[in-house]
């Protein structure tokens, strides 16, 4: 919308980022063993950010590249996927790394408590989600209309902000010493060094 790329073309732009997307997830899974999950986590984290704050200026910059703003949304498309890639897959295992973490050191396996409290949390921010984009949506919308142009600039803004939250969270968790504890149990011959 804010772009002014055709309707009939627009879904190009979510599919250059879930199509690189699809094709970065074996380099993400090989550079998180390589480098750390929680480097891969902050980049992608500071790439959403920067990139949301770009939506906000997105109908200045369509109007910069005046008969390329198909190609701009789609390099916007291709930048996206790497923290789209990064997001959908790292978080997941380093809950796993901390339910094992947590198994071994209290003797006691709390997996179904932390599904059920990740469940919980995930629900929780899908209706805040879809409360704030909504309500966002509609401001300055034209009578009759649910959608205005300042509305969907400022959902680049509030997810902007979403993601610099997200990105301290990932700053705060300690991957090192949860790795390190689980590689010391196995050396010891634990469960999972049998």
């Amino acid at each position: 919308m804010l772009l002014n790329v055709p309707e009939s073309q627009s879904f190009l732009v979510m599919l250059s980022a879930i199509g690189v997307a699809l094709c970065l997830f074996p380099l993400i899974i090989k550079f998180s063993k390589k480098y750390g999950k929680k480097i891969m986590l902050v980049s992608a984290s500071v790439i959403f950010t920067i990139v949301f704050a770009f939506i906000f200026f997105g109908d200045v910059l369509a109007s910069l590249v005046v008969g390329y703003e198909l190609f701009l949304g789609l390099f916007m498309g291709i930048v996206v996927a790497f923290p789209f890639a990064a997001i959908n897959i790292l978080p997941q295992s380093c809950m796993s790394d901390i339910i094992q973490k947590d198994s071994i050191e209290h003797g006691v396996n709390r997996e179904g408590f932390f599904s059920a409290t990740k469940t919980f949390i995930e629900k929780i921010a899908y209706s805040l989600a879809m409360v704030v984009v909504s309500s966002v949506l509609a401001i300055g919308a034209p009578a009759g209309e649910s959608v205005g142009i300042l509305g969907v600039k400022l959902t680049g803004v509030f997810a902007g902000l979403f993601s610099l939250v997200s990105l301290l969270c990932f700053l705060v968790y300690d991957e090192k010493t949860v790795t390190a504890f689980i590689a010391k149990h196995r050396k010891a011959g634990g469960e999972d060094g049998k």
